[in-house]
């Protein structure tokens, strides 16, 4: 086992957190109520102490305090924490004592967010996570919750990866992903512990959550820091070759968001950080199909415009001059099919010059009717996807129709097809679409579906 002190010490950013731990610092608690066997008398009398510190509502005169007396605070935390979770109370007796478990997590908190020795202490105390991977299992409240993870991934990144602790890592993953699903506040939180986690390479391996990374990603509304922790857990996992293949083959979208994320970040380490994943990516996989997705993104005249402007970062100057070189050496390979395919790929279709090009469609048309008609299948499909963009979704339906009015044109055994597969409908109710273009394109699709079943 090695201990690795070059962290920092770990400081959350959150309203929540910073509310909570400002009611536990002046927390009045009933002492009598703590059973003698979870506590002796002079753990009692230190935590009365401490409850009574005229500094209290002060994190950083408070964690001195606990740091001076940090074997004793340590000693007496982990040994209360753990007579309670121990002690086979039921999840309601213990959610009654709740207020004392997060007075103890506070000075925990307090105590390894001013100094990480106090978590060091705490650590090789006992070696255990067990009460505070036993909190996690207990439906408390948020802050319960979050000062557990908090200390756990303090653990975990402070020690490294043992025999031991892998099924932890796991776990505390799953309790993140949760996190990540949740409300701004608690993603933003999950973010953050979740950097921490990454950063020990070991430990990269067991992480499974990138839809939920991207969800965060394409939601225009989140604030940069929370865009930048999100960016800097994908760039982490860039450089896993296996992982980020997967991703891209998952979520095809990742590659035109981080284009688009490139160009319009307001900071730099934003643009640094998206320009090195799609680094990462044609490095690890130089094929001509993921280069062809970065040019389907736009990618080399956003290239282009950023190298352009002025960076104070070498390596991204490096980086982009080198995705330049290979965007501008793969062009000549780019067809109007690959860009129409990337498309449907993105769930994102957009009026480029394929959907109204007569000659494009002549000669893909067989394209189209291979494999009974797959792509048609997707194309359709695009009709109720949630794209989570009303105004995209609108495009999407738009297009469709007027792609199906394309091939209805060339080759009219597509009718039964759509007829069969009860395709028709979904298109016929989209005449009473709330947007006027859909309504047209719709509009014009049935009646070329009418006449050509007559």
């Amino acid at each position: 086992m090695t201990i690795d002190l070059t962290f920092s010490p770990l400081r959350l950013e959150s309203d929540i957190v910073a509310h909570a731990l400002a009611r536990l610092r002046n927390l009045p608690l009933s002492w009598t109520s703590i059973k003698s066997s979870a506590i002796d008398s002079n753990q009692l009398s230190l935590l009365r102490e401490l409850s009574q510190f005229p500094y209290a509502e002060d994190p950083v005169q408070r964690g001195a305090y606990i740091n001076e007396r940090q074997d004793q605070f340590a000693a007496t935390c982990l040994h209360v924490l753990t007579a309670l979770t121990n002690q086979g109370e039921t999840e309601t007796q213990l959610f009654n004592k709740s207020d004392l478990v997060n007075f103890l997590l506070s000075i925990i908190y307090d105590g390894a967010s001013y100094n990480n020795q106090f978590i060091l202490k705490l650590y090789t105390s006992h070696k255990d996570y067990t009460p505070f991977v036993s909190l996690l299992n207990l439906e408390l409240d948020d802050i319960s919750k979050i000062l557990s993870l908090y200390t756990i991934v303090s653990f975990l990144t402070l020690v490294g990866e043992t025999k031991g602790n892998v099924k932890i890592v796991k776990s505390v993953y799953l309790e993140l992903t949760k996190y990540l699903k949740a409300s701004t506040q608690l993603q933003y939180i999950g973010l953050q512990l979740l950097k921490e986690l990454l950063n020990v390479k070991s430990y990269r391996g067991y992480f499974n959550a990138s839809s939920e990374l991207l969800d965060i990603l394409e939601d225009k509304s989140i604030e940069l820091q929370m865009k930048y922790l999100t960016i800097y857990a994908l760039w982490v996992i860039s450089f896993d070759s296996a992982k980020i293949n997967l991703i891209i083959k998952e979520h095809p979208n990742l590659i035109p968001v981080l284009f688009n994320l490139a160009n319009d970040a307001i900071k730099e380490k934003v643009t640094r950080l998206s320009i090195s994943i799609l680094v990462n990516i044609i490095t690890l996989n130089p094929s001509l199909a993921t280069l062809k997705k970065y040019h389907l993104a736009n990618g080399l005249t956003i290239t282009k415009n950023l190298i352009d402007r002025k960076w104070s970062d070498e390596d991204l100057k490096n980086d982009l001059n080198l995705l330049l070189d290979q965007l501008n050496d793969s062009l000549k390979d780019l067809t109007t099919f690959d860009e129409y395919e990337n498309e449907l790929l993105t769930h994102h279709l957009h009026w480029s010059p394929c959907h109204a090009n007569q000659e494009f469609w002549v000669d893909n048309i067989e394209k189209f009717k291979a494999n009974n008609w797959s792509l048609v299948r997707q194309l359709i499909e695009l009709l109720d996807y949630n794209v989570n963009d009303n105004e995209q979704l609108f495009v999407n339906q738009a297009i469709v129709c007027f792609d199906l009015g394309m091939i209805i044109k060339l080759d009219d055994s597509i009718v039964r097809f759509i007829n069969n597969n009860g395709y028709k409908e979904k298109i016929m109710q989209l005449m009473n679409s709330p947007n006027s273009n859909v309504k047209f394109e719709a509009l014009r699709t049935t009646q070329l579906l009418v006449s050509k079943t007559l």
